[in-house]
């Protein structure tokens, strides 16, 4: 009996963090204007997303999907990060409380996506997030700056 009042209780966990997770967002694009992102010559996001997802194939992993959700967390941390450059106020609790989502950034590759994927492959966090089992993702650049994030849903 106490384990079906756990359950209970977990899954109205979960419904509070979706219903904050909305809220949160709808609130931060408001404030933030995050209508288009103001680009620079440099990363291509398209072409970054390509060899994230070929490498995820060619490692024996499913191909990411996009989720609308990531997409909106990274691009509100697009424009956190533009001017800090730090995984500082990241934190899966602050956008999808219990969701286990991680992050990349990359920064001063010269807008050169093939460095910026070899340097993720080289960290040792970037690389486990890269191949760890997150079923979404979504990828923001500025072109100068590049924000991944990652999520189990």
């Amino acid at each position: 009996m106490k384990f079906y009042y756990f359950l209970a209780g977990l899954g109205f966990f979960f419904l509070l963090a979706g219903l904050s997770l909305y809220f949160y967002t709808s609130k931060s694009f408001e404030a933030a204007q995050l209508g288009e992102i103001d680009r620079k010559p440099g990363f291509d996001e398209e072409k970054l997303f390509n060899l994230v997802q070929q490498y995820r194939v060619d490692s024996g992993h499913r191909p990411f999907k996009q989720s609308k959700m990531l997409c909106n967390i990274a691009r509100i941390r697009l424009e956190e990060v533009k001017d800090n450059f730090s995984h500082d106020g990241f934190s899966d609790w602050r956008f999808c409380p219990g969701c286990g989502l991680a992050e990349n950034l990359a920064k001063d590759y010269g807008g050169k996506e093939q460095l910026a994927m070899d340097a993720w492959l080289n960290s040792a966090s970037h690389s486990a997030n890269l191949n760890a089992d997150y079923t979404r993702s979504c990828l923001r650049t500025n072109g100068e700056v590049v924000v991944q994030i990652f999520g189990y849903f």
